[in-house]
């Protein structure tokens, strides 16, 4: 019977292999992407979602503002999301390509492929999140940008800054 059990218990985490998802149910998934995608019905101006393949998994980026324009990171703080910089985007889209990224490993459209794995947290987590960055930003299209954060997105941004300067133009 225990090996039954014990069989049985590694089969379920294989099915569904907790490590892979941050909420526990697809019901709850749906009910916050809906609630996501009201918030991010408030965005003022003309914006598509992008998602990036990353190492850590896929990661959302609400971006907008004229192609040609000099790219602004936007890294939004702890248990919120892009859609957070709606009241800003208005004004910073005259002047920059807005990209607005769901931080890995939170509550968003962000997905990471292993809870294991996470992005902050570790004694040489500096480095890796300017790997993270550098990673994504050349896959959005840019080497360099100008890059707000706001509380841990500024903690973030001052890591990429610190440990990728050459990849930050100004940071806010």
């Amino acid at each position: 019977l225990l090996i039954v059990l014990l069989w049985a218990g590694f089969m379920m985490s294989i099915i569904f292999n907790p490590t892979q998802y941050i909420y526990k149910s697809s019901e709850i998934k749906a009910q916050f992407y809906k609630m996501y995608d009201e918030k991010l019905a408030q965005w003022p101006v003309k914006h598509e979602s992008v998602y990036v393949e990353t190492d850590y998994g896929k990661v959302h980026v609400v971006v907008c503002g004229p192609e040609q324009a000099p790219p602004v990171l936007l890294i939004h703080a702890s248990a919120i999301a892009a859609w957070s910089w709606y009241p800003n985007v208005g004004e910073l889209e005259k002047h920059f390509r807005v990209y607005a990224v769901d931080n890995i490993r939170e509550v968003n459209k962000s997905e990471l492929a292993d809870l294991k794995k996470p992005l902050v947290g570790k004694a040489d987590g500096g480095p890796e999140i300017a790997r993270f960055y550098t990673d994504l930003t050349t896959k959005l299209g840019f080497e360099k940008s100008y890059v707000v954060g706001a509380s841990v997105g500024g903690f973030l941004a001052s890591n990429y800054a610190l440990y990728a300067p050459q990849r930050v133009q100004k940071l806010v």
